[in-house]
């Protein structure tokens, strides 16, 4: 019935691949009190660490459509930016040597993933690894905290010098995260699947940016400040 799929949709966020996200960042505004309380250095020194852990072993949902999996799957990763937030000052302080260990980490894992030392299979979802009790430590989501790590370093550095690129990205990032599957679907109706090489696929993700950008950036325009009702941006 078409109402019972409205419901369904909105609750799962299953309208469109983007849409996953609400639900799940939902679950995070409404226990963000209980988040407070955990903000401690003794929540840092002895818990946090076991629930990073834990949080190695965890992968989305199937298709992204459980709520509750993905806060529990993303939930050590928001704690580690609560702990990273909170020792701001002290990564920073020690960005050089930091920021050259995390590069070559991350190169490493990136050399074994291609030269497919790493085979781990990219398509386990935490239905399957409760099902069938296969615990697997998830090197995808270990390199994407070591990618954040490094960006966070690499941003600081330039946090005060003016780019009017990226400053039009971010005023636009939001919305642009939803609307830009549209253009995805849009391609895949036209010219079927995506295949490419790595050419071709810089020319995809740059043409992609620019008209995902360009909507958001028209629909600004013409909205107001009540473009925030609409695309969220």
């Amino acid at each position: 019935p078409i109402l019972f799929r409205v419901f369904y949709y909105l609750i799962t966020g299953l309208h469109m691949v983007p849409f996953w996200f609400m639900p799940m960042i939902f679950l995070f505004y409404v226990s963000s009190f209980l988040l407070h309380r955990l903000n401690s250095k003794m929540f840092y020194t002895f818990i946090f660490p076991l629930l990073l852990s834990a949080g190695l072993f965890t992968y989305r949902p199937e298709n992204n459509a459980n709520p509750l999996l993905s806060y529990l799957h993303f939930l050590p990763i928001y704690l580690t930016g609560m702990w990273a937030s909170c020792h701001h000052d002290k990564i920073l302080a020690q960005r050089r040597w930091l920021g050259i260990a995390l590069l070559l980490i991350y190169s490493l894992i990136t050399i074994l993933e291609l030269t497919n030392t790493i085979t781990l299979e990219k398509r386990l979802n935490m239905e399957n690894v409760w099902a069938e009790n296969q615990w697997v430590f998830n090197i995808y989501v270990f390199k994407a905290i070591i990618l954040c790590f490094i960006l966070v370093i690499g941003f600081n550095s330039i946090q005060h010098k003016e780019n009017t690129i990226l400053n039009g990205l971010a005023e636009c990032s939001f919305g642009m995260y939803f609307i830009h599957f549209y253009f995805i679907s849009l391609y895949r109706e036209l010219f079927g699947p995506l295949t490419f090489n790595v050419v071709s696929f810089l020319g995809y993700f740059v043409v992609l940016l620019g008209i995902s950008w360009a909507s958001i950036y028209g629909i600004k325009r013409i909205t107001g400040r009540y473009s925030r009702y609409l695309t969220g941006s």
